[in-house]
């Protein structure tokens, strides 16, 4: 695992938070870069419990639709 998170950029000291449709999902993940050594207890990683679903129910926080979100 440690492997796969480091081509994606995410090693040991790397400030990374965590978000999927519910918040469920983004759990395991956060539990992988534990388990992984690329977080702990010190420096852990963030999760973002409302994830999606809180997100998009606030008309006034943006989101990107279409094929390529702008600026991208």
């Amino acid at each position: 695992m440690a492997n796969r998170f480091a081509e994606l950029g995410v090693e040991p000291g790397t400030e990374v938070a965590a978000y999927c449709g519910s918040g469920v999902t983004a759990a395991s993940v956060v539990l992988a870069l534990e388990v992984a050594g690329v977080t702990d207890a010190t420096q852990p990683a963030g999760l973002y419990v409302g994830s999606w679903s809180n997100w998009s129910a606030d008309p006034d926080r943006p989101a990107a639709t279409g094929p390529e979100p702008a600026g991208a």
